[in-house]
């Protein structure tokens, strides 16, 4: 028997788009359970699988009688974050089992794994492994390009920067907001330059104006941050026909990259893209519906797919760009208590309230990777807390997905018109 549709996330609209790209994901996390605790995520693999939890998700098949939303409740309805439980696929037979049980796999497994290693406790464990000599390198003479960055993680990662004498341009939408971060910025830092920029990342039009004035400068660009994100729960059209959470974080991404990608050039070899991601692309293999075309739209889910394109984006950047000098790295900032966070995932910051990271350590591994030589780097990698992370959940079913990038670059060259 085919397993039933499940509701919609259904949450209040709201629009993080100056905040920060890695709006942390909420999917589950414990509740009224004693903490977990935390495992190095650079031995990920049997340890989190031997949860009986996640061994129910692989494999219990229930009776007909018993529903996905019941076995749902009973399983995972106490980890906050998560208002319906995984989504199956609709329609009968074995297909479709098979699709809700992968999804629910994905689901159990990227919880587990998030609670143990996203939040400030894990982030205090792995930073027993840091290198302090890591961050002391000056960044004189760099320009940096940073979106969304007048708060959250974006406005954490421009003062980084800017502390260590990078010349830092804040790209944001809002100029009112922005005005008050560069103030802020430069006031904490001593470093007057840095610049404003303003620019509303959902509107193709305004990224390409902009693109092309910055790269009047003709200076060099050295390190380009795509962090700017959105997390929009119903689905609203922009002006240009797109879908909005894709317009933000896949379009603007795409279209802001390869439009400065000669500036990028001259900066060579030590020029580099790091694009926040998200840990929630976990739950979704690469989609080439990148616009939600189902009828029932679901926001959260939409994000977890822009995410997993902007990895696999990053891979294939990094493969088509190889010999022209340029970095290209991925990144999770784990789960930030940051204003976007705050305000569409309430849930999230309640629940797991004290255990969030701060902005400046989701903004960590963010200047880790624009500090490093990149021979200590490898091209096209995901990382989280400043080791290179598995892009795919074991037995997850998402690997095999990005096999499809090239197709999804085509459709985003025709879509943004570059």
């Amino acid at each position: 028997m085919g397993r039933p549709s499940t509701a919609q996330h259904c949450a209040k609209r709201h629009r993080a788009g100056d905040g920060e790209g890695g709006v942390a994901w909420p999917s589950l996390a414990a509740q009224n359970r004693p903490p977990r605790p935390p495992l190095d995520s650079r031995a990920l693999s049997s340890a989190l699988f031997s949860f009986p939890l996640l061994f129910f998700f692989f494999f219990f098949s229930p009776p007909p009688s018993l529903t996905l939303p019941e076995r749902a409740r009973k399983n995972i309805s106490a980890w906050p974050g998560i208002s319906s439980p995984p989504r199956a696929e609709s329609g009968g037979g074995t297909a479709s089992n098979e699709g809700g049980r992968c999804s629910s796999r994905r689901t159990a497994a990227f919880g587990l794994y998030g609670f143990t290693q996203f939040t400030k406790s894990g982030f205090v464990e792995h930073a027993k492994k840091f290198r302090e000599e890591d961050m002391q390198i000056r960044l004189d003479g760099k320009n940096c390009l940073v979106t969304g960055a007048n708060s959250g993680i974006g406005f954490a990662t421009a003062e980084g920067l800017a502390s260590r004498g990078a010349t830092v341009y804040m790209l944001c939408r809002n100029k009112e907001r922005g005005e008050t971060a560069l103030s802020q910025i430069r006031s904490k830092t001593g470093n007057m330059d840095v610049h404003l920029e303003i620019c509303d990342l959902s509107s193709i039009s305004e990224v390409k104006s902009f693109a092309t004035k910055f790269s009047l400068t003709d200076k060099p660009l050295h390190v380009l941050v795509n962090n700017a994100g959105l997390l929009e729960h119903k689905r609203v059209t922009t002006p240009d026909g797109l879908e909005l959470n894709f317009a933000v974080n896949v379009a603007a991404t795409y279209s802001l990259t390869e439009l400065v990608m000669p500036l990028l050039e001259k900066a060579a070899p030590d020029a580099r893209v790091i694009t926040v991601a998200s840990g929630g692309m976990y739950t979704e293999p690469l989609n080439k519906d990148l616009q939600f075309s189902e009828s029932n739209f679901d926001g959260t889910q939409q994000y977890a797919r822009n995410k997993r394109v902007q990895v696999a984006l990053t891979e294939w950047w990094a493969e088509k760009y190889s010999k022209k000098g340029i970095g290209f790295y991925s990144m999770h900032p784990g789960w930030a208590d940051t204003p976007g966070v705050s305000k569409s995932l309430p849930g999230l910051s309640e629940k797991l309230s004290g255990n969030l990271r701060s902005n400046d350590e989701g903004a960590d591994t963010v200047i880790w990777l624009a500090l490093q030589p990149k021979e200590k780097l490898a091209p096209g990698a995901f990382y989280f807390d400043r080791a290179e992370a598995p892009k795919h959940l074991k037995f997850s079913g998402t690997a095999a997905s990005h096999g499809e990038i090239g197709s999804i670059v085509d459709s985003l060259g025709s879509i943004c018109g570059v």
